[in-house]
């Protein structure tokens, strides 16, 4: 009987582990490329993009005249993004492909957090 149980245990901990591994691996760094905006509708200031150019990732901001360009790196941990500019880290939740959720800050320098209620940016394009 306990090894049954066991061998239950262990082939329950074995499926566990390999939907973690497939839900991780479901999510990639060029999920996140594309236009994203605060508003649903793509309309109104406040939009940004991640660009892929060769092996390279770039965040765009605009000011609505010059297009400015930031080298990034999308990491993938937990299911969760963490997508690093310079010396700062933003952590998101991709809950759906059209919508980004943004959940953390943190200043790798000073090591300072700040923790947001989920900000939902919607896809563009």
């Amino acid at each position: 009987m306990r090894l049954q149980i066991a061998f239950l245990a262990a082939s329950m901990m074995a499926l566990m582990m390999m939907g973690a591994v497939t839900a991780q691996a479901s999510l990639a760094p060029d999920d996140v490329v594309g236009r994203w905006s605060a508003q649903q509708g793509c309309e109104g200031k406040g939009d940004f993009a991640y660009i892929r150019r060769g092996p390279d990732m770039h965040q765009v901001v605009s000011d609505g005249q010059r297009e400015y360009l930031t080298p990034v790196n999308v990491k993938i941990e937990n299911g969760l993004l963490r997508v690093h500019i310079d010396e700062k880290i933003y952590t998101f939740r991709l809950p759906a492909p059209d919508r980004l959720e943004a959940l953390q800050y943190t200043d790798s320098r000073t090591g300072l957090t700040a923790e947001f209620s989920p900000r939902t940016w919607f896809r563009c394009s």
